[in-house]
Order: C-alpha cells, then structure tokens, then sequence
C-alpha cells in the first residue's frame, strides 16, 4: 500500500500529536520525531483491512520519567483517527505490547518482557489480518492475540514521549 526508505523524501504523511518531524541524514535518512513533549503520530495510505506494516525504529531518548506514566514507541495499524487504532510498542518498562485505543480508552491485549535500549534499530512488524494481531521484534514472533474491534484504517509510526528515527516503513495487504 505504501513504502519509503526515505532517501528520495519523506512523502505525505498525516501528521499529529506534540511531535516534531524532520528527515536527517546519516548512513542513510531516516524519519525523526525529535519531540518527547507527548504524542506523535505519523500516518500514510489507503485505509485497508488486513494489512502487515514494518519499519525499523530506533529509540534516541525516553522523556524523563515524571509521574507513572510508559513511554513507548512504535507501529500503528487500522489507524482510522487519534481516537480509534492498534498499536505495537516497545516501552520504557522493558516490556513489548499490543494495544487499542478505541474512542479514547487504551486497552492491553498482550504484552511480555523485552529489553529496550536507546540507540539500538529494531524491525518492527505488527501484522493486522482478520481478527488476528501479531507483533514481530527482530523477525520473531513476540505477541498474538484476536480483536475484531477495528476492521479498516491506515498504518504509521507512532510514539509517546520517546524521540525515535524510523527507516525502510512498508504497509501492505497479504
């Protein structure tokens, strides 16, 4: 449905939240959210049914700890608005979950122990086909679980708190 290494630009991302986007360039460019004043949220293509988005994230830095509050980074899928989506995310708990946020209300479906460390590139895959949801870290199978709550959206990176760079993003439909 959509791809981008970055190199040639960023594309037409919708963009929202607190972060601050920007393409910077290294070994190769990549997407930064530069921000850890909140949410940012970053999303791309046609809304799909089932649909396997990857990307590979690395975390710069965790905002500093204030309250009880994770911070996290990671992928949405059947992102329909900042209300309604599934989201893969590795947190600053050391933990790696799967989650909906549907209108407004967050809920945990699965989740389990990971180390997450800062300048350390992930592969992200958050696979959304039919009622099944996987999360994949690095290609291993992480996290499965079912939820028929959203059937259709698009797919993008997503954060809280976290200032990350996003590289080589692919959506597409199995």
């Amino acid at each position: 449905m959509y791809a981008n290494n970055f190199e040639a630009g960023a594309g037409p991302w919708t963009r929202t939240g607190l972060g601050f986007w920007n393409l910077t360039v290294g070994g190769s460019t990549v997407y930064s959210q530069s921000s850890v004043a909140g949410d940012a949220r970053a999303s791309i293509g046609v809304p799909a049914d089932d649909q396997i988005v990857c990307v590979r994230a690395r975390l710069d830095t965790f905002a500093t700890l204030t309250g009880t509050q994770e911070r996290w980074f990671g992928l949405m899928a059947r992102h329909v608005d900042d209300q309604n989506f599934y989201f893969l995310s590795l947190r600053s708990s050391n933990t790696v979950s799967l989650r909906k946020i549907v209108d407004g209300t967050v809920t945990t479906l699965a989740s389990a122990p990971f180390p997450v460390l800062p300048a350390t590139w992930y592969q992200l895959r958050f696979d959304a086909v039919g009622n099944t949801l996987r999360a994949y870290v690095n290609g291993a199978l992480l996290l499965e679980t079912t939820d028929g709550t959203l059937t259709r959206g698009n797919s993008g990176p997503a954060m809280f708190k976290a200032a990350t760079d996003f590289d080589d993003f692919a959506s597409y439909q199995p």
